[in-house]
């Protein structure tokens, strides 16, 4: 799991889905909650109950489209 964030601001939660041409690519994970980021802390957390080996890491950008040329990249 990948936690997105643009200068620190605006928290967004990826995490890898298999597509059908055999690729990984990142997905933004559609959350509800009023508190992003107790939201996003509950979903990994919970996800990790599960998953002992869960890797989660937090990257912190200069620009959206940056975020979204690194996710892009690595498909």
């Amino acid at each position: 799991m990948l936690i997105g964030l643009v200068r620190g601001q605006n928290p967004v939660l990826f995490e890898r889905f298999p597509s059908l041409d055999g690729g990984s690519p990142w997905q933004q994970v559609a959350l509800q909650a009023a508190d992003i980021e107790a939201d996003i802390s509950a979903t990994w957390q919970k996800r990790a109950e599960r998953d002992p080996d869960l890797w989660v890491i937090e990257l912190d950008v200069a620009s959206p489209e940056r975020l979204s040329g690194l996710l892009a990249t690595t498909t």
